[in-house]
C-alpha cells in the first residue's frame, strides 16, 4: 500500500454501508482541509440527495458517530471517539 492513499476506516456493523461512506468522506476531507465538508459536498461527492445525506448524519449522531453543534454551520464532526488509532476514555 502507498502511504500516500487515505485509508478507509471500517467502522463497527451496527451502520450501514452508506452511513460508513458517509463518515469516511467527513474524515476524508476534514483531514485534508481542517474544516469538514457540508452536506451538500458530502451529497455531490456520493451522489446522494441532500435529504439522505442529513439523515444519515442525523443517524450517526444517535448512534455517537459523530458530534453536532447546534446553530453553526458544518459543526457536524466526527467523534474523537471513532477516529482511527484513537479512543476516547
Amino acid at each position: 500500500m502507498n502511504n500516500d492513499e487515505p485509508v478507509a476506516w471500517l467502522p463497527p456493523a451496527k451502520l450501514s454501508i452508506r452511513q460508513a461512506e458517509i463518515l469516511n468522506e467527513i474524515r476524508r476531507v476534514t483531514s485534508e482541509r481542517g474544516l469538514p465538508p457540508s452536506l451538500r459536498e458530502v451529497g455531490q461527492t456520493l451522489d446522494i440527495p441532500y435529504g439522505s445525506v442529513k439523515w444519515h448524519i442525523d443517524k450517526l449522531v444517535e448512534l455517537g458517530f459523530m458530534k453536532r453543534e447546534p446553530g453553526l454551520s458544518r459543526a457536524a464532526r466526527v467523534a474523537t471517539g471513532w477516529l482511527p488509532g484513537r479512543r476516547t476514555t
